[in-house]
């Protein structure tokens, strides 16, 4: 289907797949766009529902504590600076594979060991997405395409690209975040 189509373009080869995107980039279909859009409200958010559920309890827990009032003020507003801190960057690389995935297609190649199949491009399929991903966290190769292809296709990770490769960024971060975190009383 998407083999010998003109409309797609053969991006990426490896494994018995075959992984194309439209030839024009203006021709996804309108459900890929709407998919599209929802990574990139994920990827502008900066933070997990896990990391949200965890800083929330921890506020919760906080304001239930009767311990001292000025620590308890304190570490509220540590926790709400960390917040702040997260919707300033996209959430993770997870979410620009994921993005990538959503915006190619694949494709199986004629392999006797390999059952041909071939992905609508007007319809995203959540099984496709999901064999999308799997192969990414299987095989650097794809890792490496769906991200780059997910990096260049977010405004929220296109604007961070040089940083994305700076490992130095990534720890200053790392420490920046852990001060706004409260200390554990043992």
């Amino acid at each position: 289907m998407l083999k010998d189509n003109p409309k797609y373009v053969k991006q990426f080869e490896a494994h018995g797949y075959s992984i194309y995107v439209p030839a024009n980039a203006s021709d996804y279909h309108i459900t890929r766009h709407v998919e599209a859009m929802k990574h990139n409200i994920y990827a502008s958010c900066g933070i997990t529902k896990e990391s949200l559920t965890g800083i929330v309890d921890a506020v919760l827990e906080r304001c239930n504590n009767d311990g001292n009032s000025k620590q308890w003020r304190t570490e509220i507003g540590n926790l709400m600076a960390y917040l702040k801190a997260c919707t300033k960057t996209p959430v993770d690389e997870h979410c620009a594979i994921r993005l990538g995935a959503c915006l190619s297609f694949i494709e199986t190649f004629e392999d006797e060991a390999i059952q041909v199949w071939s992905e609508n491009p007007d319809m995203p399929e959540l099984f496709y997405q999901k064999e999308k991903e799997k192969l990414a966290f299987k095989y650097p190769e794809f890792y490496a395409f769906f991200l780059t292809l997910g990096i260049s296709s977010s405004p929220e990770y296109s604007e961070l690209s040089a940083v994305l490769t700076d490992t130095g960024y990534f720890r200053k971060r790392q420490e920046l975040l852990s001060l706004f975190l409260p200390t554990q009383n043992k």
